[in-house]
């Protein structure tokens, strides 16, 4: 037997709902009858329905998603800021996706590549010496972009980097 997702339509039929009522409910972006939200909260739960991330992606047009680039996970500097990070975004309700770039560019401009096409919100990035040309690509399309760390030369943006001097 196959399992499958439920999805807003399942939630509406079993709940004799349209789909829009469902997505009121469970968005809580409208008023809906408590009978109605009693009914569709009932059918949320007997389904174990999940909304459609993509989808609500496609409509709001934001992922809830930061990318983060670091040289190394392992090393227990970079663990603290990630740490740091993921704990914030997640009080507003983002994920943190997250490449290890090894100091290699290559490394870098496969991960960026792979944020554009997630649509990620913002872009953290400890760039990898020689690797603006496609950080400074993302902050061209108007990306939200900080550089951490490295100050770019060849272009501007947000940059959060330490002042070492005593």
């Amino acid at each position: 037997m196959k399992n499958e997702v439920a999805t807003i339509y399942d939630v509406a039929k079993l709940a004799r709902v349209s789909t829009y009522t469902v997505s009121c409910v469970v968005n809580k972006s409208a008023y809906v009858s408590p009978e109605l939200t009693e009914r569709v909260l009932e059918a949320v739960k007997q389904l174990d329905y999940t909304p459609n991330a993509v989808a609500r992606s496609l409509q709001t047009r934001t992922t809830k998603t930061v990318g983060m680039l670091i040289p190394d996970i392992a090393n227990p500097f970079y663990a603290r800021v990630v740490r740091g990070v993921e704990d914030r975004l997640s009080k507003d309700g983002y994920s943190l996706l997250l490449g290890n770039t090894y100091n290699e560019t290559a490394t870098q401009n496969r991960y960026l590549s792979l944020f554009r096409g997630r649509q990620v919100d913002a872009l953290l990035v400890f760039m990898t010496s020689g690797g603006e040309d496609t950080v400074e690509r993302m902050v061209s399309e108007k990306r939200a972009v900080v550089c951490v760390g490295r100050v770019p030369r060849t272009f501007e943006c947000d940059t959060v980097s330490a002042d070492n001097i005593t």
